[in-house]
């Protein structure tokens, strides 16, 4: 995820790039207005804000990837309590929504509530198996509370019905953990190969420093994928 002053700099190089010839000559005193399709394509790299989505969702109050959105926002910008609060709320409205559980989990992770965080991760994998995000944080935040035999059937029920996905979450979880455990790490690499070879030829993980967990595979994962990942304490 992109902080909030990486977004700014992107903004500001892109109007400074485009600021000129959108202006045209303005010796006239009288400028030209900016191209509508410019100011589009640099409002494309801004990330959702609390205020912008909130708009939407006044507007759309039963919208539910609207409410999803809006939590979402809440929490990347570490307002845990008050994310936990809309996930609740649109669990309890759509209790077999997966996203909502998934949540719900991520913000007690964040709040140190391991042991709920677990239990919601899990619900989420029951209302969609299907829901990559929901089994890569299960398994990822069972593997740190060492449960992860308990998150395991959620990953089996995933291979089932498509390996790659599996795979990448094993994958996933191996890079995150290599920097505290080589062994494990590459016993989570080896999964990855048995169940997708050609995307994991070799079934091996070089040991990295925390700070910049490369490996030796390409990372295919979406950047939503990464941004549900994240949003769960590393330690």
């Amino acid at each position: 995820m992109k902080s909030i002053l990486d977004r700014a700099v992107i903004i500001i190089v892109l109007a400074l790039l485009f600021a000129i010839p959108a202006l045209g000559d303005t010796s006239s005193g009288n400028p030209q207005t900016p191209d509508p399709a410019l100011l589009a394509s640099i409002e494309k790299y801004c990330e959702p804000t609390e205020s912008s989505v909130l708009k939407e969702l006044k507007a759309n109050p039963n919208d539910v990837s609207l409410q999803l959105k809006y939590a979402g926002v809440l929490l990347d910008e570490h307002k845990v309590k008050e994310a936990l609060i809309e996930y609740t709320k649109i669990h309890k409205a759509n209790p077999k929504n997966s996203d909502a559980s998934l949540g719900m989990g991520c913000c007690y992770a964040q709040l140190g509530n391991w042991q709920q965080s677990l239990v919601e991760l899990k619900a989420a994998c029951q209302a969609d198996p299907l829901n990559v995000n929901a089994v890569l944080v299960y398994a990822a935040e069972a593997v740190k509370y060492h449960k992860f035999m308990d998150a395991k059937p959620a990953l089996l029920v995933l291979a089932h019905s498509s390996k790659p996905k599996a795979a990448l979450c094993y994958w996933k979880i191996a890079e995150r953990v290599v920097g505290d455990d080589f062994t494990m790490a590459q016993s989570f690499a080896r999964e990855a190969h048995s169940l997708d070879p050609k995307a994991y030829p070799r079934a091996e993980i070089h040991s990295k420093s925390r700070s910049n967990r490369v490996v030796t595979y390409r990372d295919r994962f979406t950047p939503i994928e990464d941004i549900w990942l994240c949003r769960i304490p590393l330690c």
